[in-house]
């Protein structure tokens, strides 16, 4: 499927760097779509786009890909050092400062499974979140990593957006562990404050 859009494709549009699946997580049936990034942050893509056959996003899972490696001969080799998490959007966000695009075909699917996930409901609405239950060395890339990308990413005058962002998102990230996990609770908030700390000290090893 992914060959035939991109021959489809190509026709009108012969820049595009990257063409992804629609991963989808079937122990919580979550469709895993592409993100947005608006100049400090990745959000999720506007969910009409996402009852399209395609869509042009910013960022994908980069598993079950295609690259357009006439395009790859340009773009910056995936971050070795970034290996657990997110290093597919900061190798995707690289195809997009060259011009690139990243689309995703919505027919094509692929399952992508989840670290112990699981649906919850927040607090006492009937809103569902996702658990992960993630170990804490993981808890620890994801906030390192993230950090790291969206601050070399992020546009000059959305610094200061940048730093709230991640802020806020430390803090919610800490009440769901301490909420909804039930293992390592206080391993897993370490790992995440000093994970973000070292992601705004650029601090990759």
């Amino acid at each position: 499927k992914l060959i035939a859009y991109q021959e489809q494709l190509s026709r009108t549009d012969s820049n595009i760097g990257i063409i992804a699946p629609l991963p989808f997580e079937p122990a919580t049936k979550h469709l895993i779509h592409g993100l947005i990034h608006n100049g400090f942050e990745l959000s999720s893509i506007d969910p009409i786009f996402c009852q399209k056959d395609f869509y042009k996003c910013d960022a994908v899972i980069a598993s079950g890909s295609l690259v357009n490696l006439r395009a790859a001969q340009s773009v910056t080799l995936p971050n070795a050092n970034l290996f657990i998490d997110a290093v597919d959007w900061d190798y995707c966000l690289n195809f997009r400062e060259q011009g690139f695009e990243i689309v995703v075909i919505t027919h094509a699917s692929m399952l992508h499974h989840y670290a112990k996930c699981e649906i919850r409901k927040f607090l006492f609405t009937e809103k569902n979140i996702l658990v992960h239950n993630y170990s804490p060395l993981r808890r620890y890339y994801i906030c390192r990593n993230h950090t790291y990308i969206l601050r070399k990413h992020a546009k000059s005058s959305a610094l200061l957006s940048l730093y709230i962002s991640r802020v806020v998102y430390l803090i919610k990230t800490i009440l769901k562990v301490s909420c909804y996990e039930s293992e390592d609770k206080k391993t897993k908030i370490k790992a995440c404050i000093l994970g973000t700390i070292d992601g705004f000290r650029s601090y990759i090893r």
